[in-house]
């Protein structure tokens, strides 16, 4: 678990919504069994049933916070000075620019 949380907290924002969408949101699924087990073995699964409509809401909807989310920390905040000029303007016109682009 330890090397999964490792694993995991690397991941980009869009690789994890990826992972959710296809991992976690799913139809449910026959127990998977190693095959022949010499040890103990369990399996912990958690998924949520859903149908094609709210997937597909969902999808959009999760696609489009990182999108925002990447503009806002790749796009707009490396060029916006706050500390140093009080550029409130910006970060406005900022903010409708995005929520025009999510309607």
């Amino acid at each position: 678990m330890k090397e999964q949380r490792k694993l995991e907290h690397r991941k980009t924002m869009g690789e994890l919504v990826g992972r959710m969408m296809v991992n976690v949101l799913q139809l449910q699924q026959e127990n998977e069994s190693p095959g022949e087990a010499n040890e103990l073995w369990f399996v912990f699964r958690f998924t949520v049933e859903t149908d094609a409509n709210f997937f597909g809401q969902l999808e959009r909807d999760m696609r489009s916070l990182v999108d925002v989310r990447t503009a806002l920390t790749h796009q707009f905040l490396p060029c916006w000075y706050s500390a140093v000029d009080v550029d409130v303007e910006t970060a406005l016109a900022y903010r409708i620019n995005v929520e025009r682009s999510i309607q």
